[in-house]
């Protein structure tokens, strides 16, 4: 999928998937994926099942950082180098 964001270019067929994870808001179930470029930007598409919703965001790598460390401590050093 192809999303644009604040002038930058998203293409997740091209970008390399990190981590998929589920959450649990509202008594909804949420999957995320998250997806680095090869130069370096983070995303993560969103969806709501049961709705059939799906967000895009762009995140920080502070942010990637906090969610893979609380999720995956392993993925995160190989990323953002040992704690």
């Amino acid at each position: 999928m192809i999303f644009i964001k604040d002038d930058l270019k998203y293409d997740t067929n091209k970008m390399e998937k990190v981590i998929e994870y589920s959450e649990i808001y509202c008594g909804n179930t949420i999957k995320r994926a998250i997806y680095r470029s090869k130069k370096g930007r983070w995303c993560r598409l969103s969806l709501i099942s049961g709705y059939k919703i799906l967000f895009f965001g762009s995140l920080s790598d502070s942010e990637v950082k906090e969610i893979l460390s609380n999720r995956d401590i392993y993925t995160c050093e190989k990323y953002f180098g040992e704690f």
